[in-house]
């Protein structure tokens, strides 16, 4: 089942939508990247351009994996509103 929602971005703000290949993404050990790590990523980079973070979240799920293969697609799409 899928639901609908509405949110207003203000200037700057930006949306991620991703599925769960991201989040469940896992390393050696079996631990998923989840969602506080995707989370940290994004503010860690987030006065990047949209094209710059989503390298820097690329390589985030690597140095995280270190190299298990990807069980699921990773698909992500970002939109940020531009300030003004």
């Amino acid at each position: 089942r899928y639901g609908a929602a509405e949110a207003s971005l203000a200037g700057g703000d930006l949306l991620l939508l991703y599925t769960d290949g991201i989040t469940e993404a896992a390393n050696p050990g079996g631990e998923e990247l989840g969602l506080p790590r995707l989370i940290e990523a994004c503010l860690r980079h987030r006065d990047e351009t949209l094209r710059e973070l989503a390298l820097q979240i690329e390589n985030e799920l690597d140095r995280f994996v270190l190299g298990v293969p990807f069980d699921d697609d990773r698909t992500f799409v970002m939109v940020r509103r531009l300030p003004g």
